[in-house]
């Protein structure tokens, strides 16, 4: 069968039409309205143009108008029911002033800041894939219902059962009120939340120690490569830190705004920042070093994959930028006191902001070379390495060696790898010899507008039945980490599975180094596995399956697959389960109540309904101790 996700790509995907502009441009915050104005607090964004329309919609016994655009409907109503006036984006006074002021006063310009964060990351996903991402949350809605005043509390959430990325609004000691909608890096983060949970359904499925800490770290990470997009508190913070970003020698400064997610919503709980970018490889956790370690809580193990990542950027920016320093100081690389030259540090500003772009692309177009489900941070190390490999094969400035050192150095180790070099962490090509898929080819494929567009649906139907009588051969089973329903191995195991479903099957197209085209077809198949009940531990189900990448003459080119056979991996998913309450004691106060997302419903542990809100809430740190 099909999943729905595949028939709301159209929907998601629009050519622009001849004399339509290019982008629309309207202000934002840079971060949150707690900046300095003089650090460049705000900024006039381009932002991807569509057209826009007003609908009606109600609340209860409330009607108001929500402003849609094929992507997304920004819903004008807070919490208590009471109709919002809405941005009138199109009318030419607005056009003229670039959209409305930025005010903490105006929820038109609440409204306004969530759409163009929005969907200035949704074009950045869309760069990075190759493709029209479209969203992951099931039903016949085709767009992501946004609420920039949606709730009167200290939180911001994905909900994907219905489709809703909600905003909340809470009262701060002594300085009014503070709206999530207005913060920057808490935008970009659920907003990536939406787009992640569209490319790989399953991550929202905690079936692992690492897999709702790599949602957290990923989503901060993208959050994070945002800083670089905006010019004035990009130069204000390498003139405040001489060009530093991560602080690695003694007397260095780091740049706080580039190495630091959501200031204003840390700054409620009395931190500096909600994350940190600059966490150094350690077990001094006072000092703010962090290891990987199987029981960290997950927005700690979401900073340790930030850090690690980070960590290999600013190796490489450093790297890039030694010729800079040296011309700027005769040779010597040392820098003298005093405040930079202006066009030394314009030039630094190029580099990074070049650099934040290669490694944002990096980090959202591995998601193509992930598994379908149970993600591990050391499988997206993997990951990451092969991405970045088949566009850059000449890796000039080390990128992939400065990834490799990070995580090394944080012990985030992949299983089943020789060692932790290039030719061992990226993904091999398959086991076993198999036939092409012709159905596949470019030569008989309809493209609706070309590669990198939706398959005309005609073309997506053929290729669907194609790839499942493919999927028949126990070969191709194998490669995708299929077990045919019956496989007497599973009894053994006290497993059932389900017939396979297709998640997923697009084309994606991306420029490489030199500029070359490289296109594929990405196809991505799971099955539903389920555990009984042992003893008394309860039973469970998780998925299994592959990703499959195919050339564009129908050969498979890579099959990275997490089998239900695969070993241990039935047995860790249940140790995980049944040491979640010794987890949660070991973890920090926050996570105290992390087994009451949990419930068991006819003999399985499944997920409460309403998680998320709560999950989010969950992670909230009090303030250190003084």
């Amino acid at each position: 069968m099909l999943h729905e996700r595949m028939q709301r790509e159209l929907a998601a995907s629009r050519l622009l039409q001849r004399g339509e502009p290019s982008h629309r441009r309207l202000h934002i915050f840079t971060s949150d309205p707690t900046a300095s104005r003089l650090a460049g607090r705000t900024c006039v964004a381009d932002v991807p143009y569509e057209p826009l329309i007003l609908e009606e919609a109600s609340q209860g016994s409330t009607r108001y108008s929500c402003l849609c655009s094929a992507l997304f409907e920004l819903h004008m109503i807070d919490d208590e029911g009471r109709a919002l006036a809405p941005p009138m984006l199109d009318e030419p006074q607005q056009l003229m002033q670039e959209g409305y002021a930025p005010s903490e006063s105006n929820p038109r310009f609440h409204a306004q800041m969530v759409y163009a964060v929005a969907s200035r990351v949704h074009a950045d996903f869309r760069h990075a894939l190759g493709r029209e991402p479209g969203w992951g949350f099931a039903g016949s809605h085709k767009r992501l219902k946004v609420y920039p005043l949606g709730s009167r509390d200290e939180n911001a959430w994905y909900e994907p059962s219905r489709g809703e990325l909600v905003f909340g609004y809470f009262p701060r000691e002594r300085a009014g009120w503070a709206s999530t909608a207005l913060m920057h890096d808490i935008v970009a983060h659920e907003l990536t939340h939406a787009l992640l949970d569209s490319q790989r359904p399953h991550f929202m499925e905690p079936t692992g120690p690492d897999v709702w800490g790599f949602h957290e770290g990923f989503a901060d990470l993208v959050a994070l490569f945002q800083h670089f997009q905006h010019r004035e508190p990009l130069l204000a913070a390498l003139r405040e830190s001489r060009g530093v970003i991560f602080a690695r020698e003694a007397g260095e400064q780091p740049a706080h705004w580039l190495c630091r997610i959501a200031r204003q919503f840390g700054a409620a709980d009395g931190l500096d920042a909600l994350r940190r970018a600059d966490r150094k490889p350690g077990t001094d956790r006072e000092a703010g070093e962090l290891l990987y370690d199987d029981k960290l809580e997950e927005h700690d193990m979401g900073e340790l994959l930030l850090s690690a990542v980070f960590d290999a950027f600013d190796s490489v920016y450093r790297r890039r930028t030694q010729r800079l320093l040296r011309l700027a100081t005769g040779g010597s690389g040392v820098l003298p006191p005093g405040a930079l030259h202006p066009d030394l540090l314009e030039a630094l500003a190029d580099e990074s902001a070049a650099l934040a772009r290669r490694f944002m692309a990096m980090t959202v177009r591995a998601l193509d070379y992930c598994p379908p489900a149970s993600i591990e941070l050391g499988e997206f190390l993997r990951a990451m390495v092969t991405a970045d490999a088949v566009l850059t094969p000449d890796d000039r400035f080390g990128l992939r060696e400065a990834l490799i050192d990070a995580f090394r150095a944080r012990q985030i180790l992949p299983r089943y790898v020789f060692s932790l070099t290039e030719d061992s962490l990226l993904w091999g090509p398959p086991q076993r010899r198999l036939p092409l898929l012709t159905e596949l080819s470019f030569a008989v494929t309809r493209f609706d507008g070309g590669p990198g567009r939706p398959l005309e649906p005609e073309s997506r139907r053929r290729q669907s039945e194609a790839l499942g009588r493919w999927l028949m051969q126990p070969e191709a089973m194998a490669e995708a980490g299929l077990v045919a329903p019956g496989d007497p191995r599973l009894s053994d195991k006290g497993a059932t599975v389900s017939l396979p479903s297709i998640d997923a099957l697009e084309v994606t197209s991306s420029a490489g180094a030199e500029g070359e085209m490289h296109f594929h077809t990405v196809a991505v198949v799971t099955q539903r596995v389920t555990v009984a009940r042992k003893g008394k531990a309860p039973g469970f189900a998780f998925q299994a399956g592959g990703t499959l990448l195919f050339d564009p003459d129908g050969a498979l080119r890579l099959a990275i697959s997490k089998s239900a056979l695969g070993s241990g991996r039935i047995e860790r998913r249940r140790d995980f389960l049944t040491d979640m309450s010794k987890v949660a004691a070991a973890r920090s106060p926050s996570a105290h109540s992390l087994d009451s997302r949990w419930v068991e419903q006819d003999g399985l542990m499944r997920l409460r309904e309403g998680w998320q809100r709560e999950y989010h809430r969950q992670q909230r740190r009090p303030p250190p101790a003084k």
